[in-house]
């Protein structure tokens, strides 16, 4: 039996990692939102600003990322950044102040930015010669397991132990997960006298890890806003969700159900974009999902019609995602040489963490002004998916004329 390299294993703590920050904490906090309203008494702009703030940490923190895995190991950086998120939720468990919520926001946020998918693809970039796509994929993929089952376990939990007991359940859940993490991540091969997987097997595939040319100022011209966008489209949207469902008067077990649709699809879609993108590219794989991303957005906006329609929206949505999380990865990629790879990443991030930023107040502010009514807004995000495919095909387009003209 063939022995399994360790950088798979690398791959394992990276997706308990991304599991934790990003799919627990950020994604499946959406459940909570009609329990904070309801209970709290917060208005809508109130429970947007929860967002705006935690929203406001990881992108405040994504900008000082590389001054902290400077100082700190990727392996301790990674595990420190996931306990973070543990200790947000203990902070959203013993307080009943909305300062207190701002806190908790902001620690969240931060282990989002510095725990999410830059050191990600940094320690897949050190382990993974071979498959780093795939693996890009995986890690990313798991984020939608926090909606199997989760939302209606929240749902259920909150019922009947309440939210404070839900939120400090799930800080233990995601430090036990982050102390099994830190446990199986390694900060580079060298550590342990390895190299990393897929060394010296295949040169060809190597080169085609990266691209030749570098992107320009009209490059970034369009893909600064295009970060932006996808930021808006893909965090500030999906964390409005259930309330948004709840403005139909859907019930909270509904929602759960359609959460759980949309994860099962998220998951889906990460892992076929790894799997489609070897077979016919990155370009044409962000196409696929991006067409996808734009009719998820707009089912959504129907989504008041009925069951049907918004699950089949949660589903296609769901799927789409995968261009505004893996896509971004796989565009750094494409756009940048070896030594060009990690400066491109953690710009297209902290674009992300920009729009999460700015958007994340939009819907609550709409909705306050709109007779409680989320619809506008989803609107403008549909909107905001269009721009995000179509910058995307542009740069690509002038990058290929580039390469031809080499």
């Amino acid at each position: 039996m063939r022995k399994i390299h360790y950088a798979w294993w690398i791959c394992v703590g990276s997706a308990l990692l991304m599991f934790c920050t990003a799919g627990l904490a950020v994604n499946a906090f959406t459940i909570y939102q009609p329990f904070i309203l309801r209970e709290n008494g917060f208005t809508n702009a109130q429970s947007s600003f929860l967002i705006t703030v935690r929203s406001l940490a990881a992108f405040l923190t994504s900008i000082l990322a590389e001054r902290y895995y400077r100082r700190l190991p990727l392996r301790a950086g990674m595990v420190l950044a996931g306990m973070m998120s543990a200790l947000g939720f203990v902070v959203y468990g013993t307080t009943r102040a909305y300062a207190g919520y701002c806190i908790a926001s902001m620690l969240i946020g931060a282990g989002f930015g510095l725990g999410s998918m830059t050191p990600v693809a940094l320690i897949i970039n050190r382990w993974f010669v071979k498959d780093r796509m795939l693996a890009v994929s995986i890690c990313s993929a798991v984020t939608g397991l926090a909606t199997f089952g989760v939302p209606s376990l929240l749902t259920m939990l909150i019922r009947q132990f309440g939210l404070r007991t839900a939120f400090l359940l799930e800080g233990a859940a995601i430090a036990s997960l982050m102390l099994l993490s830190g446990a199986l991540l390694r900060s580079d091969p060298g550590c342990m006298g390895l190299t990393p997987y897929g060394e010296g097997e295949q040169a060809a595939a190597r080169q085609r890890l990266y691209g030749n040319v570098l992107l320009d100022r009209k490059d970034r011209m369009l893909l600064a806003p295009m970060a932006i966008a996808a930021g808006a489209t893909t965090s500030a949207a999906y964390g409005h969700l259930t309330v948004y469902m709840a403005s139909f008067g859907y019930s909270p077990e509904e929602i759960a159900i359609a959460v759980t649709i949309s994860g099962v699809a998220m998951v889906a879609g990460k892992l076929l974009f790894g799997v489609v993108a070897e077979r016919i590219g990155n370009r044409r794989t962000n196409v696929c999902f991006g067409v996808a991303q734009i009719a998820g957005m707009g089912l959504l906006c129907l989504a008041g019609r009925g069951r049907a329609v918004l699950y089949v929206a949660m589903a296609v949505f769901g799927a789409g995602l995968a261009l505004t999380t893996v896509g971004l990865t796989a565009m750094a990629a494409d756009w940048s040489t070896p030594d060009h790879y990690r400066p491109t990443v953690e710009q297209l991030q902290t674009g992300y963490y920009a729009g999460a930023l700015l958007f994340s107040p939009v819907p609550g502010l709409i909705a306050d002004r709109c007779g409680g009514t989320y619809l506008p807004a989803f609107v403008i995000f549909t909107g905001c998916a269009v721009y995000v495919l179509a910058a995307t095909m542009l740069v690509y387009r002038r990058k290929q004329k580039q390469l031809e003209q080499d």
